[in-house]
């Protein structure tokens, strides 16, 4: 994970020591950013390294160099460069074995999903997990998965299609901790095109959706310690008490990759 690698610069920094960094591939492409940077909470929880978007487009040593660099750590540091890897590459591209860093992340495309809901992780929705598929799917027990893909299918979102679904899914207690499993109506996320997908633009909208079509009933603060640390920012959370549309919010944030794409550039290693 990114914070521990960065403790890792950051420790051998100050025992004068080299760190060596093997580099490995960014399993959803090096060339596609969703997100704005983080500007509150950063680093907190372990749940964020430093200020960079949900979806960054880097690699874990590209990561590196720009943590050392922009942080001014100062650590001796030694990147080990991938042979054959190009940024418009998925995981599956490269032949590698996917070893699974977490029992959530069963597959590469997990990753994308998270990327669709990850953010929503401190709220009472139920986000497949202890189920097969975690993060494929989104939903709460009082709803209608028929109303909600309707909605979001009408959208008109690319590369992705939701189907209604009812589901044994664990939600977060206040406490962060996952609870037993109960049956939840809600949607599957089905993916028609990888590369034409943008899940972070999605996952605004599943908010947007959810308040539209059940006011009130979204609440994203359900683990409310935990809540604004995972998205580094109050802006979700502050729009979403209000009652607000997201949509202003994903404007802002298609900025905040563009800005993103150009602090980047110095630290691009392929």
């Amino acid at each position: 994970y990114i914070p521990w690698m960065i403790e890792l610069v950051e420790a051998c920094a100050k025992a004068d020591r080299e760190v060596i960094i093997l580099d490995r591939p960014n399993p959803i492409r090096g060339d596609i950013i969703e997100g704005a940077a983080g500007d509150k909470y950063i680093g907190m929880a372990h749940l964020s390294g430093f200020d960079y978007p949900l979806r960054h487009g880097l690699t874990i040593g590209e990561l590196a160099h720009m943590y050392n660099e922009e942080k001014k750590i100062g650590a001796n540091l030694t990147v080990m460069k991938m042979q054959g890897w190009k940024r418009d590459m998925w995981y599956e591209d490269t032949g590698l074995m996917w070893l699974p860093p977490s029992p959530n992340i069963p597959t590469a495309d997990t990753a994308l999903f998270f990327g669709a809901v990850g953010l929503m992780q401190a709220s009472n929705l139920h986000l497949g997990i202890k189920t097969a598929t975690p993060f494929q799917y989104v939903g709460h027990p009082e709803i209608s998965g028929e109303a909600l893909a309707q909605e979001l299918n009408s959208r008109d979102l690319d590369g992705i299609y939701f189907v209604p679904k009812f589901y044994m899914s664990a939600g977060y207690l206040e406490s962060g901790r996952a609870s037993e499993p109960q049956l939840c109506d809600g949607v599957m996320m089905v993916i028609e095109d990888k590369n034409a997908w943008r899940p972070v633009k999605t996952q605004l909208h599943i908010m947007d959706a959810f308040m539209k079509l059940y006011p009130g009933l979204l609440n994203l603060e359900h683990s409310p310690k935990l809540a604004r640390i995972r998205m580094c920012t109050d802006l979700i959370c502050d729009v979403a008490q209000k009652g607000e549309s997201m949509l202003p919010v994903l404007a802002a944030w298609e900025q905040g990759a563009a800005a993103f794409e150009e602090r980047r550039k110095p630290y691009l290693l392929y």
